[in-house]
């Protein structure tokens, strides 16, 4: 979780991070007591207000989307949140593919077990005396917005939309679907806009967070949308691509255009600007998830991982293995059917290097081809990267080179939280400067980037026919 404190003139003045610790994720089970979330957040506020000593003019907040959080009337949870790591509903599924041919221009999205519509309807069959007594449904933002000022259950229409439950056409929540699908409607907040004002602190939490009485926190957004308000990007033309425990592709669009959104793995939600109020989203569930499971395994910190990005398109590229980060379930219908990660081609003489390099070029080939299925649908005259990797050259320089474009490196690292801060500031008749990149790199000459992409791509539906005989 990161707090921030940011000036009228767009500088960052003081942020403080610190990590709640991952769900314990099993095999299909990502259950968090939310509560986590409200003690780290008293921790990194407290960090920045007592740091600043200046009066805060509003709070603006962001969050990851696809969970869960079943709230009763005084909103309290009454089990933990179920986040979108979470497998358990994807034996419900087939409700919303039944409801999605009854009708098809409605979700406008894949269906995923991670999402909150389906792991309502898993709720409802499996702990139906805890969904009954819970008078609403939010998403983690939601939820932590209600705790810090007590205001009315809601959300937004970046959170709504990522539902499925959520009529892309009609541009609120789908009766029909709820209907279908048997989620109670009562269940969902009501949508406000995301740079609408919730509520004043709550007086309480003033005093908790060092912060001053009344204190207007704005309704906020998810956590991509709010990534992409930061960059600066609320026009058509442009594409980011934001890497942190999950990896997104994010482009502007005027409307929900993608007709075969569901085949494609690429969704369409709606943004948290009011001048270009969709986008289209490419995901990739294990980018850092998976680098970080490597980085363990073979005891390199971050900067001796990224290191290796120096050399994955280098000489060593056909003697090491393959790395498939499908450690998580994705969303994209190449890779559902996928029974998990794994390294092939391994011999005995690799080494740790090796992994650590294979591990890499295999997350940043799958990034390349995501980003390729929604670079080939836009029209695209900017590419900006964003998130923790870009600290690292050799990442962007990959990055590059897999694309086979120019990049541009976003000015900010913290494009989530400046997103929210755009919020809070717009929520109380503002807004902050938009940052230019703060550089911009070219594709290398020479590097085998097709072959490689190929390679990888045809060992994603070896691995595939291999888990399906």
């Amino acid at each position: 979780m990161k707090a921030a404190v940011i000036d009228g003139d767009g500088s960052l003045i003081a942020l403080a991070e610190d990590s709640y610790g991952p769900p314990p994720v099993t095999a299909a089970n990502a259950d968090f007591d939310p509560r986590r979330w409200l003690d780290t957040c008293r921790s990194v506020v407290n960090q920045v207000t007592a740091s600043v000593g200046r009066a805060i003019r509003a709070v603006g907040i962001a969050g990851q989307m696809h969970g869960v959080v079943l709230i009763d009337g005084h909103g309290r949870p009454l089990r933990d949140a179920v986040l979108w790591p979470d497998q358990r509903a994807a034996d419900v599924l087939e409700d919303f593919v039944h409801f999605n041919d009854l009708e098809p221009a409605t979700l406008g999205n894949p269906i995923a077990a991670g999402m909150a519509g389906p792991i309502l309807v898993w709720l409802g069959r499996h702990e139906p005396e805890t969904l009954n007594a819970a008078t609403h449904a939010v998403q983690p933002k939601d939820w932590l917005r209600l705790r810090l000022c007590g205001a009315e259950a809601s959300t937004d229409p970046s959170d709504a939309s990522a539902t499925l439950l959520y009529d892309i056409v009609a541009d609120g929540w789908s009766d029909s679907a709820c209907a279908s699908v048997g989620v109670r409607r009562a269940l969902l907040p009501r949508i406000r806009p995301s740079s609408s004002v919730a509520a004043p602190l709550h007086r309480s939490v003033a005093d908790d967070l060092n912060l001053d009485h009344g204190v207007p926190v704005v309704v906020g957004a998810g956590d991509a949308a709010a990534a992409l308000l930061g960059a600066g990007l609320e026009k058509p033309g442009a594409v980011l691509i934001n890497t942190g425990t999950g990896a997104q592709v994010l482009a502007p669009l005027p409307a929900p255009t993608i007709a075969d959104a569901a085949s494609t793995g690429l969704n369409q939600y709606r943004s948290a600007s009011d001048r270009t109020p969709w986008y289209a989203m490419a995901a990739v569930v294990n980018a850092g998830l998976a680098l970080d499971w490597v980085r363990r395994i073979v005891g390199y910190d971050w900067d001796q991982l990224y290191a290796t990005a120096r050399l994955t398109l280098g000489p060593h590229i056909g003697e090491d293995p393959t790395f498939l980060p499908f450690l998580s379930r994705e969303r994209d219908p190449a890779a559902t059917a996928l029974s998990g990660g794994a390294w092939t081609g391994l011999r005995v003489g690799h080494d740790r290097d090796a992994l650590a390099r294979s591990a890499v070029r295999g997350v940043a080939f799958y990034l390349g081809l995501r980003a390729s299925a929604l670079l080939g649908r836009t029209e695209t005259s900017t590419v900006v990267l964003a998130g923790g990797a870009v600290r690292h050259r050799a990442w962007v320089e990959l990055m590059a080179d897999i694309l086979g474009q120019q990049v541009a490196v976003a000015a900010d690292p913290h494009l989530t939280v400046r997103g929210a801060a755009r919020l809070a500031a717009r929520g109380v008749g503002h807004d902050l400067p938009e940052r230019p990149p703060d550089h911009t790199v070219e594709p290398g000459t020479g590097a085998d980037v097709e072959g490689p992409l190929r390679a990888f791509a045809a060992a994603m539906k070896d691995h595939n026919l291999i888990a399906s005989a």
